[in-house]
């Protein structure tokens, strides 16, 4: 039980870095630090719509998706906000839904379990890597 908490979390951690990243992402870098803290927008201040199973599972997948390419160091540092971008459309969330489910996630317990649960359960049901044949000349 505590790996599937450390697992969640981990990923959610991670994919909350991400969304906060993708609704930024602009065509140019965004400066390191506003000059002064800029107020909520509407969008923070909105009630966020009720999760249904289908976007906890399509959370899910996006947040797997975007672990992947944060860690992918093929992907040039310029690309991966368009990637991830792509990989959380191509889950089935706007990116805008898919940052409000995370900040969500930050604060319905609820939700989060519904989350930590979808991505231990995708986990599981992605093949594992195949592991090396053991070499012909190996010990017995």
């Amino acid at each position: 039980m505590t790996s599937m908490n450390f697992i969640g979390k981990s990923a959610l951690a991670i994919a909350m870095v991400g969304a906060a990243s993708v609704a930024s992402a602009q065509t140019t870098p965004a400066p390191a630090a506003p000059a002064t803290p800029a107020a909520p927008s509407a969008a923070d201040t909105a009630p966020v719509a009720p999760v249904t199973d289908q976007e906890v599972s399509e959370f899910a997948s996006a947040v797997l998706k975007v672990q992947d390419v944060q860690k992918d160091t093929t992907i040039p540092a310029t690309d991966k906000q368009t990637k991830m971008r792509a990989v959380i459309s191509a889950s089935g969330l706007t990116p805008e839904r898919f940052n409000e489910i995370g900040s969500k996630v930050r604060t319905d317990q609820t939700l989060m379990a519904r989350v930590q649960k979808a991505i231990v359960a995708q986990r599981s049901s992605t093949p594992a890597p195949a592991a090396p044949a053991p070499s012909a000349g190996g010990a017995q």
